[in-house]
């Protein structure tokens, strides 16, 4: 279910992610909740490369993984206190809740097994599909 609700300019998205670790590593540089006059809302999430991964090693990974959740029917943002920058250090967990796109940005120490683990996540969106676009 989850292949065929994102797609990444004709790639799957699931193994984009999977390509590049989930973004383990990486860190969360900004979010941004928009408001449409159609009553929906989007999520963008923009995350960067940390500094683990050097140049030196010749790595394919992006320094900046931008990830809109289009359609958004849930999310929840908590802030931990004295956290500067937030780190995905178990990786991005996607999974398919009653057929939307469910994604939790490191918060959970593993990929959740059930809804309602997922649920327990304290930084997560839910959408009916996700676009991903890394540089």
């Amino acid at each position: 279910h989850i292949e065929k609700m994102i797609e990444v300019s004709g790639m799957n998205v699931v193994d984009t992610f999977d390509k590049f670790d989930y973004f383990r590593g990486f860190f969360l540089e900004s979010i941004a909740i928009s408001y449409l006059e159609d009553g929906k809302i989007n999520c963008h999430v923009s995350l960067r490369r940390g500094g683990e991964y050097s140049e030196d090693y010749g790595l394919d990974v992006p320094k900046v993984a931008n990830i809109t959740v289009g359609d958004v029917s849930s999310y929840r943002l908590y802030q931990k206190p004295g956290i500067m920058r937030f780190p995905i250090l178990t990786g991005v967990h996607l999974v398919d809740i009653d057929g939307k796109m469910g994604i939790d940005f490191g918060d959970l120490p593993s990929q959740p097994k059930d809804a309602e683990r997922f649920l327990s996540s304290k930084l997560f969106f839910i959408g009916r599909h996700i676009d991903l676009q890394v540089n």
